[in-house]
């Protein structure tokens, strides 16, 4: 039998992330890199950057995978381009 998956769109998947992270202390969001500029060849297409200082706390191009890590996603839920 074959799995079913629920597609899940990039700006629901921030959404979800954003929610999840605002509880944080201090408090932080993911933010997209527009795509060619010197942050999104550095560091990956989304950054976590904590509110307060304004100092990026992480990044990555796996958008996916930072919502696995913080519990947001489903695993029957894919994200969809």
């Amino acid at each position: 039998m074959s799995e079913t998956f629920i597609p899940v769109t990039e700006r629901a998947l921030i959404a979800r992330i954003n929610r999840k992270l605002a509880h944080n202390v201090p408090p932080q969001r993911v933010s997209c890199w527009r795509v060619g500029s010197r942050g999104h060849h550095e560091w990956g297409r989304y950054a976590v950057i904590d509110v307060y200082r304004n100092a990026l706390v992480d990044a990555t191009d796996n958008l996916q995978g930072l919502a696995s890590d913080h519990g947001v996603i489903a695993q029957n839920e894919r994200l969809v381009e």
